[in-house]
């Protein structure tokens, strides 16, 4: 998430939707009231709630806010190709390079199955299918 409060605006970055070109393009254009949720600065919680990012209802009902929309169809062709991906990596190399321990365990299920992992991704982050999305 990119938040400026002088510049009035707040882009909500949503994996797989090409928001790290975005993300590129306007860190360099941030004033000093604006920070990136990714920096080290201020760490922001994936699902922050205005209060959470020192706003009130009324500061954030005044920001300009956007995200990058993307079929969920193309999101989940995209994650099954980095399952892919990342698994024939551990094949390789073993999986001490993977961090994030929900992650390790998409990609162990990826190793026999990239489809099923896709589904266990979903599933472990309450994601909708494509019926309810």
């Amino acid at each position: 998430m990119i938040l400026d409060l002088q510049r009035r605006f707040c882009f909500i970055h949503i994996p797989r939707t090409g928001g790290r070109l975005i993300t590129h393009v306007l860190r360099p254009l941030l004033t000093t009231d604006g920070f990136y949720g990714g920096g080290p600065a201020r760490h922001i919680p994936a699902r922050a709630v205005p209060t959470q990012l020192g706003l009130t209802i009324d500061q954030f009902n005044g920001l300009w806010r956007f995200t990058v929309y993307r079929p969920l169809a193309e999101v989940k062709r995209s994650f099954l190709n980095v399952i892919t991906r990342d698994a024939e990596t551990v094949r390789a190399n073993g999986d001490g390079w993977i961090l994030c321990p929900r992650w390790r365990e998409v990609v162990r299920v990826g190793l026999s199955d990239p489809t099923e992992a896709l589904t266990h991704l979903w599933h472990i982050n309450g994601w909708p299918d494509e019926e309810s999305a």
